[in-house]
């Protein structure tokens, strides 16, 4: 079936699209991958759409989204429609791609992510090759180390998903372990607690469906807990030897002081946003 050799040769070409409006938000990298996704819809998959509890949930969701960009709020943008578009194209893709294809299109995203892991440690311990400035966080090639959390997370949790339902080599263990540092270096504190939930959601999962997890979850937890350790250990005894103050203390509380200084914008868009939703429930 010759629909079957597209998506590999179009489904990396839209990933690397989306990681370069990371970079430049520009209408060529908006369309671009839009369009990798659409000519992928032109021709005929290997599956069928089938419809479950996720997808019906997906669509009904972009459908109310869409919705509201039409007809209810007309303060959406261009770049907001990409994004709405960018999820639904792309889950109906992904919706009828073969299991093989669908590793096969994970394992190169992974492969991309261990490498900006890879610069991310560079980054943080180095405070060198930015791109944007990020304040001794690490944030690759995005432009704030939460958006770079959050594509982390994305990436990561199938990997635990993996770790934990399926035999794996170290290897696998080994960039997740990896991906995880990344992830912590961000410092991101939204990151961390969509991260934490996240994790409690995947064990709660094994645990509704009676499966075996026992070992495999204390391994994983295991490994990302040696993860934290060392990233702890290496502020305590101040690797990142080119941090602003001289000396580390375990218990500075400079950030937290920052802190409502930092959140007082978000306190006024929280209060409109309520506002909104209020008005147009």
């Amino acid at each position: 079936m010759k629909g079957a050799n597209w998506p590999s040769f179009l489904l990396f070409p839209a990933f690397l699209f989306a990681l370069l409006t990371s970079i430049l938000a520009s209408y060529f990298n908006y369309w671009g991958g839009l369009t990798c996704l659409l000519l992928l819809l032109c021709f005929r998959l290997p599956e069928r759409f089938n419809w479950s509890y996720l997808s019906f949930a997906v669509v009904s969701y972009c459908s109310i989204v869409i919705l509201n960009l039409i007809y209810v709020d007309s303060a959406y943008t261009a770049e907001d429609f990409y994004y709405i578009s960018y999820l639904t194209i792309g889950f109906i893709v992904f919706s009828q791609l073969t299991l093989r294809q669908t590793i096969h299109t994970y394992k190169l995203i992974v492969y991309v992510f261990i490498a900006l892991s890879i610069w991310a440690v560079i980054q943080f311990y180095t405070n060198k090759y930015y791109i944007f400035n990020a304040n001794f966080r690490a944030n690759t090639i995005f432009t704030t180390p939460n958006t770079f959390a959050a594509a982390i997370n994305l990436i990561l949790f199938p990997l635990i998903a993996i770790n934990l339902g399926t035999k794996t080599k170290p290897l696998a263990y080994l960039v997740m372990m990896l991906l995880f540092y990344a992830f912590l270096l961000t410092q991101s504190r939204g990151g961390m607690l969509s991260f934490l939930i996240g994790y409690i959601a995947i064990l709660m999962f094994y645990v509704a469906n009676k499966k075996p997890y026992k070992i495999k979850w204390v391994k994983v937890s295991f490994s990302l807990l040696c993860v934290l350790l060392l990233f702890l250990v290496s502020l305590f005894f101040d690797w990142q030897s080119n941090r602003q103050q001289s000396e580390f203390d375990l218990f500075e509380v400079t950030r937290l002081e920052g802190i409502p200084k930092q959140s007082g914008h978000r306190i006024v868009l929280y209060e409109t946003a309520w506002e909104r939703i209020k008005d147009k429930p």
